[in-house]
């Protein structure tokens, strides 16, 4: 689907992103929403 590798900031920026869902869903699951 890519024809070329991504670049360091999306991955950052992906890798942020990922975290930052992470997080919200824990806090959902952990203190109920």
């Amino acid at each position: 689907m890519r024809d070329r590798p991504p670049s360091a900031w999306e991955t950052t920026f992906l890798q942020a992103i990922v975290h930052f869902m992470f997080r919200a869903f824990r806090n959902e699951v952990t203190y109920g929403a």
